[in-house]
């Protein structure tokens, strides 16, 4: 069930993220060519910026799904010295990535109400907290697909 679900999560977010490159591509372009003839949209720029970074929070789930995130090394490190059980040292330096990412998942969803509470409009009538909403979102993404792992592993151990 988890691998089956891991797998579903990982194919939308892959769909997901090859559109929101696309339409960054799109959007890049169309902003080049309309500058030749001296036309700037100018909600383009921002738009393109925030495109990029939702874009890498999806990156950053992915590759989460396969294992190749950051990771807390120097913990994996000091626990090998001492604990000759690899499973275990890689299960520890996962939770111990879980429980960080989960910190920083709670900083931004606190970060995003205040920004909620005091939000101004941005850029094409949209308020300033929706963007900062996708930053925790992608962070929440982010500990989701970890959990997952996380659940994986302790299935085969």
């Amino acid at each position: 069930m988890i691998k089956k679900l891991s797998g579903l999560l990982d194919k939308l977010i892959s769909h997901v993220l090859v559109a929101v490159i696309s339409l960054v591509t799109l959007l890049s372009l169309l902003g080049i060519i309309l500058r030749q003839f001296q036309v700037t949209f100018l909600w383009l720029e921002p738009l393109i910026r925030h495109l990029i970074f939702i874009s890498s929070f999806l990156a950053a789930a992915l590759a989460v799904a396969d294992d190749k995130h950051i990771k807390i090394e120097i913990l994996k490190n000091i626990l090998e010295k001492r604990v000759k059980l690899s499973k275990f040292t890689s299960y520890a330096v996962m939770l111990s990535s879980f429980f960080v990412l989960g910190w920083l998942t709670y900083a931004s969803w606190q970060f995003y109400q205040v920004e909620k509470t005091y939000a101004d409009i941005g850029f094409l009538g949209i308020p300033t907290s929706f963007w900062i909403g996708s930053m925790t979102a992608g962070l929440g993404l982010m500990l989701f697909r970890l959990f997952l792992n996380l659940l994986k592993c302790e299935k085969t151990q």
